[in-house]
């Protein structure tokens, strides 16, 4: 009897733990949760299309963090270079240039900021939570001196209904998270750079003697995230339809405590892409739910905290289980 029920334990800790359905279990508790509370406002199409839009902004930063954290990896400053990348893509708008223009100008921020990364991490050996947290502060400061604080206004119509706009019926930052994860679960799975980013992060000392250039590899890997969130960066400032200084603030925070509990690790070579969408989902849901129960705000910090606790519980489970 014993053994049975310690069996059970182990099984659904295994479960719980699994990087391909874990998250996605503890999401759909939560909604079945708010279901029941509040079914009259969280189950409508209204609710939904707003928790899709709002969550694809952390699930294209989260699929970067995904990557890096593939590498061995790990970048605090995704949400600086959206900012940079918001601020950026706003002053080519105002100035009316062409939509793919803009688009190539945010990616090329988020390739620049990605590519600076990686190259002190992987090239000089720079501790990467210590290098990102410095690149953090510098991108910071530079757009606040750019700007000196003051928002850009009367973007291009165009560029704008890439944030607002909807293509049947679904809003278009669904559409581009949407893509941004096929071509990420192509990369990591389909490619022999994906194949690369999971043995540097697995065993980088094994993958070097294998011949894969590691330094290179992780560096590709942060320039890589680095874009993601400058498109993340570029549709949430078309979304408020103003640039300013803030945009991205914490996101890199709530992307990484996502890519963990949907099963990535921190040590490296582990995650999924479907992982870290329903990882961000918990999150969102969540957030999404203490807003329409009208939880004080001081409370809902208090629960993200908690979230983010429990990804690095989780992570920790998940390692010494290996």
């Amino acid at each position: 009897m014993n053994s049975k029920h310690a069996t059970g334990k182990v099984t659904a800790k295994n479960i719980l733990t699994n990087e391909s359905i874990g998250a996605f279990l503890i999401w759909l508790c939560i909604v079945l949760i708010l279901s029941v509370w509040k079914g009259d406002t969280f189950l409508t199409m209204r609710n939904a299309m707003n928790l899709g839009r709002y969550a694809s902004f952390y699930v294209m930063v989260g699929l970067g963090v995904l990557m890096i954290f593939m590498s061995g990896g790990m970048d605090m400053s995704l949400g600086a270079t959206m900012g940079m990348a918001g601020i950026v893509t706003a002053w080519l708008s105002k100035t009316g240039l062409p939509l793919p223009v803009v688009i190539l100008a945010a990616i090329g921020v988020g390739l620049a900021i990605g590519g600076f990364n990686g190259y002190i991490i992987g090239y000089l050996q720079f501790p990467a939570f210590i290098a990102t947290l410095g690149s953090k502060q510098l991108v910071r400061g530079i757009i606040n001196i750019v700007t000196k604080g003051y928002p850009i206004n009367e973007l291009g119509e165009s560029f704008v209904k890439m944030g607002t706009g909807s293509l049947l019926g679904i809003p278009t930052p669904i559409w581009i998270a949407g893509l941004i994860a096929v071509i990420t679960w192509y990369t990591l799975n389909q490619t022999v750079f994906g194949r690369r980013v999971a043995a540097t992060g697995g065993n980088e000392q094994a993958a070097r003697v294998s011949g894969i250039n590691t330094r290179r590899t992780r560096m590709l890997a942060y320039m890589y995230g680095g874009a993601l969130a400058g498109i993340a960066g570029m549709v949430l400032t078309a979304r408020m339809s103003v640039g300013q200084t803030a945009t991205g603030e914490g996101f890199e925070l709530e992307a990484i405590a996502g890519a963990i509990i949907g099963g990535a690790s921190a040590e490296g070579g582990k995650g999924t892409v479907i992982g870290t969408i329903f990882g961000i989902m918990v999150i969102y849901t969540v957030k999404n739910g203490m807003s329409l129960l009208s939880i004080n705000a001081y409370w809902q910090m208090a629960v993200q905290g908690a979230i983010i606790l429990l990804a690095v519980f989780l992570d920790i489970m998940r390692r010494r289980q290996k």
